[in-house]
């Protein structure tokens, strides 16, 4: 067994690595399950880095209102131009309804659980709607990243805060767990099962 570390744009203390396995054989008593486990990870996985993307995503916007209300230009803050108004309400309508859409999906595994029931198998078949929230909550923190940088000039350029660091996040959590393509697919070929 060999593990190399991987130099990764975002998320430094993932740990994430190559690890290879040469000349490994696993007796067939040994295996722990088939392809299905994986697949059934990738509704919590696909869930948690949704609700991360949306965390992230408001943090811009409210680092992007802080930044607007300070900001002079022309002998007046950016709050005061209509066109930083649009953009800071896109911001928080896509916060807020990926924020809605992520409640109700937990509300589900909630009420399950109050009535008695194992919360786990109704988490495991959100898959297409754990594969929307990601696509979602990733656009919407892609979306209000780049608003953020726009609205920070060339001060979101350059490395070591936090508007530049929010944007170099956004494919650490785009591309794990599938990328958006896949994941839209998914929840269409899930949906044409009636599995929405």
């Amino acid at each position: 067994v060999s593990v190399r570390p991987m130099d990764c744009m975002g998320v430094k203390g993932s740990g994430t690595a190559y690890v290879e396995f040469d000349d490994v054989k696993v007796p067939k008593a040994n295996l722990i399950g088939d392809v299905t486990i994986l697949l059934r990870n990738f509704v919590t996985e696909r869930l948690g880095l949704a609700v991360q993307a949306n965390r992230f995503a408001r943090e811009a916007l409210r680092l992007s209102i802080e930044h607007i209300r300070k900001r002079k230009v022309f002998g007046k803050t950016l709050e005061k131009q209509p066109v930083v108004r649009y953009k800071i309400a896109t911001m928080a309508r896509m916060v807020e309804t990926t924020h809605a859409f992520l409640e109700a999906l937990c509300y589900r595994i909630v009420v399950e659980e109050k009535d008695g029931g194992n919360w786990l198998e109704p988490l495991l078949r959100l898959g297409a709607e754990a594969a929307l929230a990601k696509v979602q909550a990733t656009r919407t923190f892609e979306h209000c990243a780049r608003e953020a940088a726009h609205l920070y000039g060339g001060n979101a350029y350059v490395k070591g805060n936090r508007v530049e660091h929010l944007y170099r996040q956004v494919l650490s959590l785009a591309i794990p767990g599938g990328s958006e393509d896949v994941m839209v697919d998914a929840a269409a070929r899930l949906s044409l099962k009636g599995k929405l």
